[in-house]
């Protein structure tokens, strides 16, 4: 038992230098990198996931400062307009003799580019008069497509004008003729049609006048129908041109605040280590202070042999030899104390209880080894010391 309390008390010691040793060895490796990082002031690169920006963020600047009595590190960052910005904050790290821990992340400015380009579009509009296009054309007009934003001035000299289309009608046309100096009102001497303007006519009616000379004069009507078109509408259309612009965000620029601490004492660090150890030593001890400490020998078939393991209390020793106690009926018995509850019981008075009632006294000696008792069957058991090896072998 000793043998394995010690191997796990030397395991656990190891164990809690290694996590210290290790500890130191991390942190002096990141005071390293971040110093190195601040220098070259260039892409951070980190870890991403699958579904991150590529788009790395840029270091542009790195200010130390005191600010209320406060040591301060601040870190200017380019970054994307969709870039996670929490994950520019980096962990605890340690300069100058401080420990920095992240405090903030501050937007500082949106960074946008412009660009301008040349648009036209050829507007159409209808009109029912043909000098009416100017009137149904707007002088400016706005320009919105593909992130472009803009007004476009008409140029009046693009501006053309065509029939939209015609239709056609029909109209009377009417003449009248006279005829003069005829010896009688006949129909005979009046033309039954006519033609104007390339349009038949046919005799509509006439009017008879008699003259004093005893001639008539007739006065004819004439009608037809004709058709004709006419413009039912007329479109115009004209070019509007002008320069358009479009803002692009490029990049938004992040300050990460990191305010300075002292640095723990090593024996605060590593303090809930040690406290483990030394719960767990306590443990150990009560364990060990509870083992049992004396073993009792029997002479059996001529051979002593173990037939108990007890423990002797360091307060009221008491060994007991009665038959109930060791399942023996013997007569002589073998009492072997280790060295270290030798070296408790010191100048003590061990009571055993023997087997007949008598209760007998032994005054226990430290020599630097075990305790050895050797009860016969006489009245008063002989002491005497013996060795015990590291296992507790005699």
């Amino acid at each position: 038992m000793r043998k394995w309390i010690l191997m796990l008390v030397c395991v656990l010691t190891l164990s809690a230098l290694s996590v210290c040793f290790a500890e130191d060895s991390d942190n002096s490796g990141e005071v390293t990198a971040q110093q190195s990082y601040v220098n070259e002031a260039i892409t951070v690169t980190s870890e991403t996931s699958a579904d991150a920006p590529s788009q790395s963020p840029v270091l542009r600047d790195v200010a130390y400062m005191t600010q209320g009595g406060r040591q301060l590190i601040i870190k200017l960052y380019d970054i994307d307009s969709d870039y996670d910005v929490s994950r520019l904050a980096e962990p605890d790290f340690e300069e100058g003799g401080l420990l920095y821990t992240h405090k903030n992340s501050i937007k500082v400015s949106d960074n946008r580019t412009m660009e301008t380009k040349q648009a036209s579009q050829t507007v159409t509009v209808s009109h029912t008069e043909k000098d009416n296009a100017m009137v149904s054309l707007q002088p400016m007009l706005e320009y919105s497509e593909n992130g472009f934003t803009g007004q476009l001035m008409i140029q009046p000299e693009s501006i053309t004008t065509a029939e939209a289309g015609k239709e056609s009608y029909g109209y009377t046309v009417s003449d009248t003729r006279e005829y003069s100096n005829l010896d009688r009102n006949d129909t005979a001497y009046i033309l039954k049609t006519v033609e104007k303007n390339g349009v038949s006519l046919t005799l509509a009616g006439i009017d008879w006048q008699a003259m004093g000379n005893g001639t008539f004069t007739a006065i004819a009507s004439y009608s037809g129908r004709a058709t004709g078109s006419k413009v039912t509408g007329y479109t115009s259309k004209a070019i509007y041109s002008g320069e358009v612009s479009k803002e692009t965000l490029d990049s938004c620029t992040y300050k990460v605040i990191y305010e300075g601490a002292p640095i723990p004492a090593p024996y605060l660090q590593y303090g809930l280590t040690a406290g483990s150890v030394l719960a767990l030593l306590i443990i150990l001890a009560v364990l060990w202070n509870r083992r049992k400490n004396a073993k009792i020998y029997a002479l059996l078939d001529g051979e002593f042999k173990i037939v108990r393991r007890v423990r002797i209390s360091y307060i009221d020793p008491i060994i007991d030899l009665t038959p109930a106690a060791v399942q023996s009926r013997v007569s002589e018995y073998i009492i072997t104390i280790d060295r270290w509850a030798t070296k408790r019981l010191n100048n003590q008075r061990l009571r055993i209880l023997c087997g007949d009632g008598v209760v007998r006294e032994q005054t226990i000696v430290n020599t630097g080894y075990g305790y050895k008792i050797h009860l016969e069957a006489i009245p008063v058991p002989i002491a005497e010391e013996y060795k015990e090896d590291e296992y507790g072998h005699a």
